[in-house]
């Protein structure tokens, strides 16, 4: 029930696939909290999966990447008993180097420090990055703005039934 930022998401598509450099395969969403962004991340996801051999979502808050680097390791046949977090951390970059397609959702990464040693070094084509923050200070960032308008009448029309014209345009300036 994706609704609003059909826009937004044309533009994610088109930018991971019109270039093949690598920071084109890393893409930033950012907006302050409950404007869309990791919706937007989901609906891009859902509408792509089969395109990737692998799509994976990593709460990157706080200290949980770390247990999500874990999660994944394991996921990818890696031994990490006794294995240090920056080893778990490049066997997981080497085991994704190998995929050819991947999707790989850093969601609410808001420190772009706590997260980078996180991100893989390089990125080929078809090895797609995708975070969401309340920072805006990333490269590649896409700003998400307020819904437009129709945007809005579109919204409230799907959650709240037989809603009166005059009324949804009133709750939308609002």
């Amino acid at each position: 029930n994706f609704l609003g930022r059909e826009k937004v998401l044309t533009e994610l598509e088109q930018k991971f696939t019109e270039s093949s450099d690598a920071m084109s395969q890393r893409q930033v969403i950012s907006a302050t909290g409950g404007m869309g962004k990791s919706e937007l991340a989901i609906a891009y996801a859902n509408r792509h999966a089969g395109e990737y051999d692998m799509v994976r979502w990593l709460s990157s808050e706080g200290d949980k990447l770390s247990l999500e680097f874990n999660t994944l390791a394991i996921e990818l046949g890696i031994d990490t008993k006794g294995m240090g977090l920056k080893d778990l951390i490049k066997g997981v970059h080497r085991a994704l180097n190998e995929i050819p397609k991947y999707l790989l959702i850093f969601d609410n990464a808001d420190n772009a420090d706590l997260i980078k040693e996180y991100l893989p070094p390089q990125n080929k084509v078809g090895q797609h990055l995708i975070i969401t923050s309340r920072n805006q200070q990333w490269s590649n960032c896409t700003v998400l703005d307020t819904f437009s308008e129709e945007e809005c009448l579109q919204y409230i029309g799907n959650k709240i039934k037989d809603t009166d014209t005059h009324y949804a345009k009133e709750l939308a300036k609002s």
